[in-house]
Formats: C-alpha cells, structure tokens, sequence
C-alpha cells in the first residue's frame, strides 16, 4: 500500500491490501491453408482464474475459446 499513489489508495475498486497477484494460462495457434485462408484460435483463461487488472473494476475473462477464419482477396 506504501508504493500506491494517493489516488489510488482512495480508490475503492483497489483493495486495502494492494491488488492480488494470478495467473492465467492462455494457448494460441494458428493455420495458414493458403495465401487467402487464415484459421486462428485460442484457448482463454485454462483454469478459470478470477483476476483483476490493477486499478480496473472489471473482472477479466472466464475460461474461453475464440475462433477466427480469415479470407483475404
């Protein structure tokens, strides 16, 4: 709390005790078939951590999948 600035301190979404540490583990890949297909996906979050970005009062993503096809003319 010693190293937060005084309008951090001040700022309800940042816990007494300074924003906790985590972890997430994301997997990325992707497949380019062509000059004009693209496939990408990822794997979010793995183990469904709930974590928080310092000083933002949103939670970050659950566990996810994203998939992505491009097609480039």
């Amino acid at each position: 709390m010693r190293r937060l600035a005084h309008g951090d301190k001040d700022d309800h979404r940042i816990p007494k005790e300074g924003t906790p540490g985590f972890k997430v583990i994301n997997l990325y890949t992707g497949y380019e078939f062509n000059l004009h297909l693209k496939f990408n996906t990822s794997l979010q979050n793995l183990f469904n951590t709930d974590y928080r970005t310092h000083g933002i009062g949103i939670n970050g993503y659950g566990r996810s999948v994203w998939i992505s096809i491009q097609f480039i003319f």
